[in-house]
């Protein structure tokens, strides 16, 4: 019942709090898993929220379109390295300037 409720959380997009199970439990090693599992989600969801709050602190004050997008591109690869998918062949097909 514990991992269903777990792996449901996930597929929602939220990230259990994932606790013990009783002691002699003979599912301890699907639960440390479980758990790397969802300490790495919560490890790309802090990076994400990272990347935004630079993202952020990039459109206060002065608006520098080519860092704004060379971090978007960061970002971007990072996605697809997530999802197993090769960058484009030229960024700047990704991202065009518009600024010119």
């Amino acid at each position: 019942f514990v991992f269903r409720r777990y792996l449901g959380m996930l597929a929602e997009g939220k990230i259990p709090r994932v606790r013990a199970l009783r002691k002699g439990d003979e599912f301890a090693d699907v639960l440390e898993g479980l758990q790397e599992a969802v300490s790495a989600v919560e490890a790309r969801a802090r990076a994400d929220l990272e990347v935004a709050q630079r993202l952020r602190a990039l459109t206060e004050g002065t608006m520098d379109a080519a860092a704004i997008r060379a971090e978007v591109d960061r970002w971007a690869d990072d996605k697809r390295a997530l999802l197993g998918e090769e960058p484009p062949p030229n960024p700047r097909l990704d991202h065009p300037a518009q600024d010119a």
